[in-house]
């Protein structure tokens, strides 16, 4: 059938149109609603559809795609009771629409979908926290009436994999808080998220991702009925840059607002540790066991921390069950357990075995049986450490050499010049503020075995000690070294950094019990060499480092006798009695009584200990002494008799004794003065002049002398015999062996009369050595020639 015109050309056209509307039109609707997107009203119906309560939700593109459906791009979730804060943002979501809510112009979402998005959760609005991101999220949310589903929920929170699932009721009636103060730890909360995700950048898992499930449960109606179980986390091989754990797993559950970590199993290397957490309100309770190797954990400390100096041999066995509160005034952290460690070391000290119970609440602790146990000795105590209270009583079998390794100073050095041969047996009760000994006091005791310092060794010792002042006082102090002993109280004073000598009474050798104080005094004592131990009696105090603030004196008592080297002899002193003083930087000796070469001889010395003035002197007085046992000692005269009084007083420096310098005199009573070697040849002159008289016993000889440049001078040597005098003077050269002498010979009575016009001839000299003296006179007549020739000295 035809036609007419007119109707076949609009039939035509519309024909036309129609095909045009459905190849032209609608692909380009759809392609214009995928590109551009839906107009504002249709973004802000889907918004306020989302949107419940408090919750506002904007989207920044509404686009349609012909084969995933409604698309909103951007959309952002803001607190309107809490200023417009952001919540959350999503970079996309596919949105379902209920086709029979939306022909009765109304706006209802059946599901949501999120197809690999980004979606951003920001902790607090501050500038330079960035919020937490879960990236490539795939999920799925059906909304069935009063019900939402999540039916999978998929994505990556940092390294960490996320998978949820869940039945949640009145999706669209979430209850938000009222506007407040945010809660007090808040802070905290968002400043520990930050700082583990920092740390979880840092984790490396070779073999595969962390994945945390979890199904979800409750009535968004009321978020305290919000329930997440089970809660499970599972991890292969996690690599730190300083540790490492083969697995990681975690079983939890979040019930009415409290978190339970029911299981924590975690295993290293070598061991293992679980353990379980809770928490209610802000208030985490928690316990764990682990015998993991610690020694890998350690290093987390920074190298300046004492805990990086721990190196574990053996693994650790530690039990501890405790709660922790974070708090802005402060996180509470309260612990109870105990700890055992085999064999470990910390720096260059090794320990067989540690052991204790432990209590810990915020900042103070309280440790009970603590036991350290070395290769020789343990200690066992209790310690108590908080805020203005510290105490501590402990038992010790350990030498305090085997920690010299952690001091240093002069406290190393002390710990150096120890030897314990016996374990020392230590009790002290400490207590003070804190644990600085300049604050501390408290009592104990010690008792030693076969105990060296500085080399100077003791058999045994006991003493009850008194802690104050900055001070420890060994009172009752007694020790022992064969038959020898010492008692008395003795003060080590590190505040003043003396040690104090009280009423110290002691047979030990002074240089071993000054050596014990210091080595400088003890070497200037040291050529008071005693035959037997004497009786000391010590008052008085050596200071540590100022030399300058000495003061000690010491009353000796040697019955027996000591040797002491003057001018290169030994002086052999049968019985003794005196006092040595050190004050300042030198050392003073007092022989008040000494028996010597049959008479008494009294001496006080005086020894510099400082290193840039080492001089000594010394000052001799000598009464009724054996004069032939003197001049066999110093220049091996054999038959000089007498008795000799006399007095040297002398100064020179260590080492260079040939630089001395004194003076001092001489008498003798009734002695054979010519038996002595320098005047020896004498004896043959007098017998020539007067017969007989070289050999008599001189009634009487006086000498007055110098020492200085290297010799012995005198100038008014007298020697007074039966029938004559000898008057002479010069100078003997010790050092050299040399001697330039001269002497006039004065007859008595008769002779003398009858010889005095030719006394001049009796005038002699000698210039030889002190060994092979030669004498001749000093005017020799020339028979034949009317003047006389004179001999100068030489």
């Amino acid at each position: 059938m035809h036609l007419p015109p007119v109707p076949r050309f609009i039939v035509r056209w519309i024909l036309r149109l129609v095909m045009l509307v459905l190849f032209v039109g609608v692909p380009g609707f759809v392609i214009y609603l995928r590109e551009f997107g839906l107009g504002e009203e249709w973004r802000k119906q889907i918004g306020a559809a989302l949107s419940k309560g408090a919750m506002h939700v904007s989207i920044e593109k509404l686009r349609v795609d012909p084969f995933r459906g409604l698309i909103a791009e951007n959309v952002n979730v803001r607190d309107e009771l809490d200023g417009g804060r952001a919540v959350g943002n999503v970079k996309q979501i596919v949105c379902s629409l209920n086709l029979a809510q939306l022909l009765a112009r109304r706006v209802v979402i059946d599901s949501l979908e999120f197809d690999d998005t980004n979606v951003s959760i920001p902790l607090e609005e501050v500038e330079g926290n960035p919020p937490l991101e879960i990236r490539g999220v795939d999920a799925q949310i059906v909304f069935l009436g009063e019900n939402m589903r999540l039916t999978r929920f998929e994505g990556d929170l940092g390294r960490i994999h996320i998978s949820l699932t869940g039945l949640l009721k009145n999706p669209l009636s979430v209850k938000m808080p009222a506007p407040s103060a945010p809660a007090p730890h808040t802070a905290q909360r968002q400043k520990l998220i930050y700082n583990f995700m920092g740390e979880l950048k840092k984790l490396k898992f070779p073999r595969q991702q962390p994945t945390l499930r979890a199904e979800l449960s409750g009535d968004l109606a009321d978020l305290k009925s919000l329930n997440v179980k089970p809660i499970s986390l599972r991890c292969g091989p996690i690599v730190a840059p300083r540790w490492r754990l083969e697995s990681l797993e975690v079983d939890a559950e979040y019930l009415g607002g409290e978190l339970h970590l029911n299981r924590l199993f975690a295993k290293g290397s070598k061991g293992s540790a679980s353990g379980w957490a809770q928490m209610q309100g802000s208030t985490w309770n928690f316990e764990l066991t682990s015998s993991l190797d610690l020694d890998p954990f350690h290093r987390l400390f920074s190298k300046s921390s004492p805990v990086a100096e721990l190196k574990f041999i053996d693994r650790p066995q530690i039990d501890v069950h405790g709660t922790f509160s974070p708090s802005p005034q402060g996180n509470q952290l309260s612990l109870t357990g105990s700890v055992q460690i085999e064999r470990f070391a910390f720096k260059d000290v090794s320990f067989e075995n540690f052991a204790g119970d432990f209590t810990w609440q915020n900042g103070k602790l309280y440790a009970r049986d603590v036991r350290v146990g070395m290769a020789k000795g343990s200690a066992v105590g209790d310690v108590l450490l908080q805020p203005d209270d510290f105490r501590l009583k402990l038992t010790n079998t350990i030498a305090p050499t085997a920690f010299a390794s952690l001091f240093d100073g002069n406290t190393r050095k002390f710990i150096d010049d120890l030897t314990f041969t016996d374990q020392p047996y230590v009790e002290i009760n400490l207590r003070g503020p804190k644990p600085d000994m300049k604050l501390i006091k408290g009592e104990g005791r010690v008792k030693l075995g076969r105990t060296a310092l500085r080399d100077i060794p003791v058999d045994w010792g006991q003493a009850n000690l008194v802690f104050d002042d900055a001070a420890v006082t060994y009172r009752d102090l007694f020790a022992g070294r064969g038959k020898m002993r010492a008692s008395g109280t003795l003060v080590y004073d590190f505040g003043r950094q003396e040690i104090r000598f009280d009423g110290i009474r002691s047979t030990l050798p002074p240089v071993d019990v000054l050596t014990w104080a210091d080595r400088k005094i003890a070497e200037a004592v040291k050529p008071y060499r005693f035959h037997e131990s004497p009786e000391v009696q010590a008052q008085g105090k050596i200071h540590m480092k100022d030399p300058k603030q000495n003061d000690l004196s010491l009353k000796v008592n040697a019955r027996e006798g000591l040797d002491y080297d003057l001018l290169g002899k030994t002086l052999n002193f049968r019985s003794v009695g005196g006092t040595v003083d050190v004050v300042g930087t030198k050392v003073i000796a007092d022989i008040t009584r000494g028996a010597l070469f049959g008479g008494n001889v009294t001496m006080k010395a005086e020894i510099s200990t400082d290193p840039a003035d080492p001089t000594y002197g010394a000052s001799v007085t000598m009464s009724k002494i054996n004069f032939a046992e003197l001049t066999k000692l110093y220049f091996k005269y054999e038959g000089s008799k007498g008795t000799g009084y006399g007095k040297f007083k002398f100064t020179t420096r260590s080492k260079e004794e040939s630089k001395m310098r004194g003076e001092g005199a001489l008498r003798v009573d009734e002695g054979n003065v010519f038996a002595i070697p320098i005047l020896g040849p004498l004896s043959d002159i007098l017998n020539k002049i007067i017969d007989g008289v070289g050999y008599q016993t001189a009634k009487l000889a006086t000498v007055d002398f110098k020492v200085a440049d290297q010799k012995i001078s005198t100038d008014n040597l007298e020697i007074e015999g039966s029938g004559f005098s000898l008057f002479g003077k010069g100078d003997i050269f010790f050092v050299t062996d040399k001697m330039d002498m001269s002497v006039r010979i004065n007859a008595h009575g008769i002779p003398g009369i009858v010889l005095f016009p030719v006394s001049k001839l009796f005038e002699y000299v000698s210039t030889g050595t002190v060994s092979k003296p030669e004498w001749r006179p000093k005017i020799i007549p020339r028979f034949g020639n009317s003047q006389d020739t004179k001999t100068p000295s030489n």
